[in-house]
């Protein structure tokens, strides 16, 4: 899975290098035709918004795959090894079948909104909402290969 997974987020973290600098570019050239040349660009608050949607949505398999995302665990780490490793196999399975729903449902919405065009800028919503369905499928695999890690590592009694 790690074979499978780093090539991806690599290229993830490039997309959204590019993302936030083309959003930041956007909202500067908003700001200086706005305010130094007097007319501002219409496309530019739709455009840097989506952008910017993209990127949270990209980030967040990352986020979850590195281990940075908000957790509360003062309690957790009082307890044994092995009531640790259940908490956290647990709380992935829920987090797994929540990336299911919202794939389905993101992937149902994405489908429904097809034919609907954004009116600023004039393309396609599904482009802009098919950021859903792939966060939740990205999410989906970094979420298995964590399962087969802490699989691993309960094995060898660590905590993962």
């Amino acid at each position: 899975m790690k074979k499978i997974l780093d090539p991806i987020c690599k290229g993830i973290e490039w997309i959204l290098a590019v993302l936030m600098g083309g959003f930041s570019i956007i909202i500067l050239l908003q700001i200086m035709f706005r305010y130094i040349l007097g007319t501002p660009l219409i496309w530019s608050e739709q455009v840097s918004r989506y952008m910017f949607i993209w990127g949270c949505m990209l980030a967040v398999p990352l986020v979850f795959r590195e281990g940075r995302d908000i957790c509360f665990d003062l309690l957790r780490q009082k307890l044994p090894v092995k009531i640790q490793n259940a908490i956290f196999f647990i709380t992935d399975l829920l987090l797994l079948a929540f990336a299911g729903l919202y794939l389905y449902y993101s992937f149902q919405f994405c489908v429904a909104s097809k034919d609907l065009v954004a009116a600023g800028i004039r393309i396609k919503t599904v482009y802009i909402y098919a950021a859903q369905p792939i966060c939740a499928f990205l999410l989906i695999l970094v979420i298995i290969e964590a399962v087969i890690n802490k699989i691993k590592g309960a094995k060898k009694g660590e905590v993962k």
